[in-house]
C-alpha cells in the first residue's frame, strides 16, 4: 500500500478550499461529482483533503455548515 502526504489545502493542484466549500454547500452535485469536478484523483484523496482543510469528511462537512 502506497502512501501518498496530503499537503495542507492552500492552492495545491489548481483546487482551492473556496471552490471546494462552494461546491458542497451550494451544488446539488454528489461528493463524487465534485470530486471528478474538481480534479481529484479519487474519492479517497478528495476526503483526506476535506479532512486536512476543514476538519470533515466532505459529507460531514455538508450536513454540518450546509442547509440540505
Amino acid at each position: 500500500m502506497h502512501h501518498h502526504p496530503v499537503e495542507p489545502a492552500r492552492g495545491e493542484d489548481g483546487v482551492e478550499q473556496d471552490d471546494v466549500r462552494y461546491y458542497l454547500l451550494n451544488s446539488d452535485m454528489s461528493v463524487k461529482e465534485i470530486c471528478d469536478h474538481l480534479g481529484f484523483p479519487n474519492l479517497s484523496f478528495f476526503g483526506k483533503y476535506c479532512r486536512r482543510a476543514f476538519g470533515l469528511s466532505p459529507t460531514e462537512f455538508r450536513k454540518q455548515k450546509g442547509n440540505k
